[in-house]
């Protein structure tokens, strides 16, 4: 099934915790940037929520309701509508965020931390995440990208490493960017990620999260409809990609195998879906990996260059290839054995600065007997 991308910004304040605009200031902002859906998360208060109905219809676009919890041991995102009605982050200390995470969830909100490894006090009080985790698992997403110029802060190469290594310990965590949007005043060398969440693919509209334990939470909502809880499903399923400016995606189909039965054959999978690998190596793969230069057009520019397009795995670099500065679509039939998952990175400069431009989230291997 065809996914239909929106690209939406997680992270937001207002002048209700400590930012210096209105909900409607930066909704209309939100629009002329070419934004789906944004995600309203003021420091501990939800204050800002008044009006937000009215907002989206004089500025067009939609907004998640949601909250930041501001605690001295970390900054935690919470996202859905109903955040506050069994979760305090007044009553979580150091060594108990675990039942934090389980009252966010049972409330119906998805639960991820912000900027883990940004400087904390005095700088930012608690923005370093100090919190002791028992079950990794639980969480629904981690930002690894947040402010501006995401890709040149060594705290974000920090989270991006992380996320990686946990990856690798079989924690399949999705990934996403969070401008921690505070006042709409940017220079033209500043650099704005995206994250785009793919909307409509088989794992969202049934519901099939990677978080077995709390999938209940998210009802199928009619694709037509494209409601907060497709959003949140979206999120929680790990259907995201991550951008300065172009859209990556990339799928994995079926190629075939002696095992592979009829149903099997020719389907496609999504970031966030499972990749069921025969043990004995039998099974065949094909990967694409499709660049869109065309989203939001206005909102960015790449000079004329030579890209790095990588394929990237738990045990390394899967294959490379070097891309021009325009759309375009790669196919490959690596071996995937061995693999725990994969995901599609982009390199170049932009504004100056040259790294990551854009990465998508993970499809996951599991090898079957």
């Amino acid at each position: 099934m065809t996914l239909r991308w929106l690209a939406c910004e997680l992270h937001t304040h207002t002048i209700h915790s400590d930012a210096a605009h209105t909900l409607e200031e930066m909704a209309g902002v939100a629009r002329e940037l070419e934004l789906d859906w944004i995600a309203l998360t003021d420091h501990n208060t939800v204050s800002g929520w008044a009006g937000k109905e009215r907002v989206e219809r004089e500025q067009g676009i939609r907004i998640l309701p949601g909250l930041e919890w501001t605690t001295f041991y970390g900054h935690m995102l919470t996202l859905g509508a109903n955040v506050l009605h069994k979760a305090d982050w007044r009553l979580t200390g150091p060594d108990d965020i675990d039942e934090g995470i389980s009252g966010i969830h049972q409330s119906g909100g998805l639960a991820g931390i912000a900027h883990p490894f940004r400087m904390g006090s005095p700088i930012c009080t608690g923005c370093f995440w100090e919190f002791a985790i028992g079950k990794w698992r639980a969480l629904d997403y981690i930002e690894v990208w947040n402010g501006t110029s995401p890709n040149t802060k060594a705290f974000n190469e920090r989270a991006y490493r992380f996320w990686t290594e946990l990856l690798n310990l079989g924690i399949r965590l999705p990934a996403v960017s969070g401008r921690d949007w505070h006042h709409s005043q940017v220079s033209k060398e500043t650099t704005i990620a995206v994250t785009y969440l793919g909307i409509g693919g088989e794992g969202a509209l049934a519901g099939q999260s990677q978080h077995a334990e709390h999938a209940e939470l998210s009802p199928h909502v009619p694709a037509a409809d494209w409601g907060e809880q497709q959003l949140l499903e979206a999120i929680r399923q790990g259907s995201a990609s991550v951008t300065l400016g172009p859209l990556l995606t990339l799928q994995v189909r079926d190629s075939g195998s002696a095992e592979s039965s009829t149903a099997e054959i020719g389907r496609i999978y999504q970031t966030g879906e499972v990749v069921g690998m025969q043990s004995n190596g039998s099974s065949r793969w094909s990967v694409t990996i499709e660049a869109d230069f065309e989203v939001r057009k206005r909102q960015w520019m790449i000079a004329e260059q030579e890209l790095r397009l990588r394929l990237v795995g738990s045990k390394g670099t899967v294959a490379e290839w070097g891309i021009p500065a325009a759309s375009v679509t790669v196919e490959a039939c690596p071996d995937l054995s061995g693999e725990l998952w994969l995901r599609a990175e982009l390199y170049g400069s932009m504004n100056g600065q040259t790294g990551l431009l854009a990465f998508t989230n993970c499809i996951y291997v599991e090898e079957q007997a």
